[in-house]
């Protein structure tokens, strides 16, 4: 049976030892299902029982609670909403060449990115801050398939001791009770002369050949996995990814039971009791004039005839619940600052129009163009890497144009009024410059290199 987090013993930390400190515990073989007492290894990291408790929590909250989804994925609406496309930026067989490689590699059905690229940018940027990706590669053909490991999966996390900004390697739990753990290699790009920043595949090279880009791998202590992609987002400049929602688990929950407490007041508030007074009874005969009641008690609509002896009065609770009634709204405005979203796209404003709606949006917006770069990113990681690949495997029979790669990653608009802003004053500013040079106060050459330089038009 495969381990999940939900029946593992307690693992290792993630770690950064050098590889000598590893090999020196290379005669303890479970030395990996251990963490130190004094502490973590990467100073604000998590240890892996703590990470996977934070990833079990988001996951679940992004399931269970729909403030918690909405605030996940707002984001990925607005960054992907409209689909992605590519665009070449030459002409000819080459252009058509590196189009048909990018085409098969995005609809290939392993892939599939239409479908697959919204959940795992929202896992990667939201949920979880962490993407691991393992690559396959078809050495007949140079096409590279894409799979997926969940971050609870991945103990521990590997960093170039020179520079902790680059991770060199995943370690996988057991597949299997019992088993290694498994070794992954995490696929970096490599300066060269331009005409392929990435390495060719292990699985291009046989033997101890497929190796020779992981020298930390020890196949005494771990099973080979092969090469994998890793994106991390949400933390410091070092350490593994954090889940964008670890800041508001609280929150959230404190939300959701707040919700659930104003909804059993509000079932209560419906609720009465009959309060009976019987003058002239006591002791006994009272008793049996309660358990008559409780035996008839009357129904909704029906009519009760009594002398003047008995008053009859409906009793309901007065909760004061509108004392409270702007707690919700405070709790939701710390979730979306959180979260990075203004306060009326998480319902905690009442008051709001079109004027403070868009001036509140601004921040909101500008965070989306940067995370959009963060996804472009993605995206173009991939796509270059296949196209390596793909010249490794066929050389100049490829056909495709060298690097940089000539290709475009055609993404929607964050902000639609942007552009209808920006088309608004190049209209202005074409009839001004015509003005200008009709009554010769610009030359046309002037004219023209002004136009360039304020619509960002290259020469």
């Amino acid at each position: 049976m495969a381990e999940t987090w939900s029946n593992i013993p307690v693992r290792l930390a993630e770690t950064t030892r050098p590889a000598a400190t590893r090999e020196s515990l290379a005669h303890d073989e479970d030395d990996w299902m251990y963490r130190r007492l004094s502490g973590q290894d990467r100073v604000g990291d998590l240890d892996h029982t703590t990470r996977a408790r934070f990833q079990r929590l988001a996951r679940w909250l992004y399931h269970s609670n729909p403030l918690a989804r909405r605030v996940c994925d707002l984001p990925v609406d607005y960054l992907l909403g409209g689909g992605v496309g590519f665009q070449t930026t030459i002409e000819g067989a080459a252009g058509e060449a590196l189009k048909g490689a990018i085409e098969r590699f995005w609809e290939h059905p392993q892939n599939r990115f239409a479908e697959r690229l919204p959940l795992w940018f929202t896992e990667y940027s939201e949920v979880f801050g962490e993407l691991f990706l393992p690559a396959f590669i078809n050495r007949q053909s140079g096409d590279v398939a894409l799979g997926y490991l969940a971050p609870e999966q991945i103990n521990e996390v590997w960093w170039n001791p020179d520079n902790a900004l680059e991770a060199t390697a995943a370690v996988q739990l057991p597949v299997e009770p019992g088993g290694k753990p498994v070794f992954w290699s995490v696929i970096r790009g490599q300066p060269g002369d331009g005409a392929a920043s990435y390495p060719p595949h292990p699985d291009l090279a046989d033997g101890a050949e497929r190796f020779r880009q992981a020298p930390d791998f020890d196949p005494e202590r771990h099973e080979w996995g092969g090469a994998l992609f890793y994106f991390r987002a949400n933390g410091l400049a070092t350490g593994r990814g954090r889940s964008a929602l670890e800041p508001m688990l609280d929150w959230v929950h404190a939300y959701d039971q707040f919700l659930f407490g104003d909804l059993r007041n509000a079932n209560l508030q419906g609720a009465f009791v009959w309060d009976v007074e019987c003058e002239g009874l006591d002791g006994a005969a009272l008793q049996r004039k309660a358990d008559e009641i409780r035996k008839n008690p009357p129904r909704p609509g029906e009519v009760r005839v009594h002398n003047s002896s008995e008053k009859w009065q409906a009793i309901t609770p007065r909760l004061h619940g509108e004392d409270h009634a702007g707690l919700g709204t405070q709790v939701k405005r710390v979730i979306g600052i959180g979260a990075g979203l203004p306060s009326h796209l998480v319902g905690a404003e009442d008051d709001v129009n079109r004027a403070t709606a868009e001036s509140a949006s601004l921040p909101f917006l500008r965070r989306m163009e940067r995370r959009q770069e963060r996804l472009r990113d993605l995206i173009e990681t991939l796509v270059d890497y296949q196209l390596d690949q793909r010249g490794h495997v066929h050389g100049t029979r490829s056909g495709l144009p060298g690097r940089p790669y000539a290709y475009e990653t055609v993404l929607p608009e964050v902000c639609v009024e942007d552009g209808l802003h920006a088309a608004d004053c190049l209209a202005k500013l074409a009839d001004g410059l015509g003005a200008a040079v009709r009554n010769g106060f610009l030359s046309k050459d002037e004219a023209r290199r002004i136009w360039r330089v304020r619509g960002g038009v290259s020469e």
